[in-house]
């Protein structure tokens, strides 16, 4: 409970479900195990109880298998695909904007632009004021990594370029490079769960209007 309602407080944020399921099931199972030890009146109460927990802890954990399993494939064929990408593909040493410091910024060996306010609280100050390209243009972006949309949809669940107004930006125009997603089916299992990421990553290469951010090249 002071763990949830911690994060509750510092980090008010969806879509992180992942990352702490653990934990609420260490408090789940708690609660119950101390239920079980209430003392029963009739032995058979207690029989059939321990073995409504026993089937509800192998159902409980066999779903949460295939959900963290189908997270797991998401982020060896989406997100440390699209760093292993970067790595190989990009120049090397440009920087490039996500909303992703954690398998980019690993594998991606490249220096990560942070479009979460994670790793710079100055970002917070430049979204607020409507200027995330301003704010990618003085860290000298070059690329941008951002979570979409599965191929064949018409729109994503959630655009993060024109949340952060990067699609209508008159510094820049984004060209679409690659893309790295998972059958859907397969990310359907994980995100009905824990609604903590879209079906793909996409690298976009930005096209600099006028004048260029340092490091460059027109």
């Amino acid at each position: 409970l002071l763990h949830n309602l911690t994060y509750l407080v510092l980090l008010p944020d969806t879509g992180t479900a992942t990352r702490y399921q653990a934990v609420n099931h260490l408090l789940l199972w708690w609660l119950v195990g101390l239920g079980l030890m209430v003392p029963w009146r009739k032995q058979w109460k207690a029989t059939a109880a321990a073995l409504a927990v026993a089937l509800i802890v192998v159902a409980d954990v066999g779903y949460w298998r295939g959900v963290f399993g189908a997270n797991l494939d998401h982020m060896r064929n989406a997100r440390i695909a699209a760093a292993e990408y970067m790595a190989r593909e990009l120049p090397p040493g440009v920087p490039v904007g996500a909303y992703d410091i954690g398998a980019l910024r690993y594998f991606g060996n490249h220096p990560i632009i942070d479009l979460g306010g994670l790793t710079d609280t100055e970002f917070v100050r430049y979204q607020l004021d409507d200027k995330v390209d301003q704010y990618l243009k003085d860290r000298g972006a070059q690329y941008l990594a951002l979570p979409s949309r599965q191929t064949g949809d018409a729109q994503a669940l959630f655009e993060f370029a024109t949340y952060l107004g990067l699609d209508r930006s008159p510094l820049f125009r984004m060209t679409e490079i690659a893309c790295f997603e998972i059958d859907r089916d397969r990310w359907l299992q994980g995100v009905q769960a824990t609604g903590n990421y879209q079906p793909s990553v996409r690298i976009f290469r930005l096209d600099w209007k006028g004048q260029q951010p340092a490091g460059v090249t027109p």
